[in-house]
């Protein structure tokens, strides 16, 4: 009896090592065939593979441009992954805002690659289940109904807010739960928005509101630090690293240069200073003006523009010093220019959001008005686009627009611009 048992003992772990065995195997082939993570360019938000689910999130105080933010990654999926399905779960959806951010655009451009589900969504099903009671069950459930009727395609998913999905965010077990079952939707990476926690929070990555565990379930973690208009159309968001479970450099810092007349990301940068760009950029309208300058003129100049210390520009000139010639003039004084190189250019041009084009003879004429005028000058202009009314404030709008605008338009503003000058 006991040769039995020993007998049947030794078979069943056997088969248990032969299982075991098994999973090494295919442990093996996974890791052998496993990508890096595909990012939305140099943002570190990691998109969909095939039966895998990632969890990112965005964390900033109210104000700071979260949902806008969203938005933009929004197109940016859409313009540039034609196997991505984008659901924008929006529960604290209003009717004007989502006008304003053109979410009707969204809807007819890219039907069956985008969806909409609001809170009004929510509450019709609320309202007509026996079951479904739950923000997050019905959330939940209208995900895997979209994932069985597309088996074929990845999915971006934006939850605005996070709070709003999940009753209690401090509540580990609930937590805990409502991960798990986000995780049986394979091929979907979700981005959350998420606010900002109110305590005086020594630890950057504890930002967030809520229990840890929300940490540990995050693949990525963004933290809205600033958010600077540079112009009537451009924002720029500095966001910090405070997670990526992959394979990304720690704590970096990625700034954000978005279009919010057409919601378009246009530039990606990587450790960038938003004073930087600021005193770069007045340093590249200054010498496109004037050609040359000594360095000390420049940096006086450049300094009051831009209300920094003499020494903070000087720094930012040493470190950036590639996009500038330098030349000893009389009593050794150092004269700078802007470098010759073309692609050095294109590359200072596209760090500091400036469009460097070849402009038509009118455009240039145009330049040469504005380079006149200072940047922050009020001309209040309403130039007509294709049916498209298009409002310019500031001369810098104008500066970094000026490629858009054909000949008839830029008669049309400089016209204006004469009157303006002689009104005043």
């Amino acid at each position: 009896m006991d040769n039995k048992n020993n007998t049947e003992n030794e078979k069943k772990n056997q088969d248990v090592i032969s299982l075991i065995n098994s999973w090494q195997l295919h442990a093996l082939n996974s890791i052998e065939q496993a990508k890096e993570p595909e990012y939305i360019g140099d943002i570190p938000i990691i998109l969909p593979a095939f039966d895998e689910t990632v969890f990112n999130m965005v964390v900033a105080d109210a104000g700071m441009g979260k949902s806008l933010m969203s938005r933009s990654i929004i197109q940016y999926i859409l313009d540039n992954y034609d196997d991505i399905v984008v659901v924008w779960v929006d529960l604290e959806f209003q009717e004007m805002v989502a006008k304003q951010r053109g979410v009707l655009d969204l809807i007819a451009n890219y039907s069956n690659r985008f969806y909409l589900i609001t809170q009004n969504n929510v509450n019709e099903i609320r309202e007509n289940s026996k079951k479904l009671k739950t923000t997050f069950s019905i959330v939940n459930f209208l995900l895997n109904e979209l994932r069985k009727h597309m088996s074929d395609k990845r999915f971006f998913c934006v939850i605005d807010s996070f709070e709003d999905l999940v009753e209690d965010t401090s509540n580990d077990t609930e937590l805990k739960r409502h991960f798990n079952n986000l995780s049986n939707l394979k091929s979907f990476s979700f981005l959350f928005n998420h606010h900002i926690n109110k305590d005086v929070v020594k630890n950057n990555s504890m930002r967030f509101r809520g229990s840890m565990i929300i940490k540990a379930k995050l693949s990525t973690l963004l933290l809205i630090q600033n958010k600077t208009k540079e112009d009537d159309f451009t924002l720029l968001f500095e966001l910090l690293v405070l997670k990526v479970r992959t394979a990304f450099p720690p704590s970096q810092k990625i700034s954000v240069r978005v279009d919010i007349n057409n919601f378009e990301i246009k530039d990606m940068l990587i450790t960038t200073d938003v004073e930087e760009i600021k005193i770069l950029k007045s340093i590249y309208f200054l010498l496109m003006k004037e050609k040359e300058l000594q360095k000390t003129v420049l940096v006086n100049t450049v300094s009051q523009e831009v209300r920094k210390r003499k020494e903070k520009v000087r720094a930012v000139i040493q470190k950036y010093s590639r996009f500038f010639d330098f030349v000893k003039g009389v009593r050794n004084e150092e004269k700078v220019s802007l470098t010759k190189n073309v692609d050095l250019i294109d590359e200072f041009c596209s760090l500091i959001g400036v469009q460097n084009r070849n402009y038509t003879e009118k455009q240039r004429e145009l330049w040469k008005v504005l380079l006149d005028m200072n940047d922050d000058d009020v001309i209040d202009l309403t130039v007509n686009f294709d049916n498209k009314v298009v409002e310019y404030k500031y001369v810098k709008t104008l500066k970094n627009h000026i490629h858009e605008l054909n000949d008839k338009q830029v008669d049309y503003i400089l016209s204006n611009l004469v009157n303006k000058v002689e009104n005043t």
